[in-house]
């Protein structure tokens, strides 16, 4: 079987990997107001795919 070897080190320009190294300064929004988080939410339960899955079944008329 025939393979070729592609060596693991490369060379670069010194602008190119000077370029791709550089820092990047973000700045984060802080000041913005974001909504509050709702109170007492009722998560998703397993129940809840069930009755969704029964009621798709009943709707379609499909009997699995």
């Amino acid at each position: 079987m025939k393979t070729s070897v592609i060596p693991s080190v490369i060379q670069m320009e010194p602008e190119a990997l000077q370029q791709l190294v550089a820092e990047v300064k973000e700045t984060i929004a802080t000041s913005e107001h974001f909504a509050p988080a709702v109170k007492n939410q009722r998560s998703f339960t397993t129940g809840n795919l069930w009755k969704i899955r029964r009621n798709t079944k009943l709707a379609t008329g499909n009997t699995y």
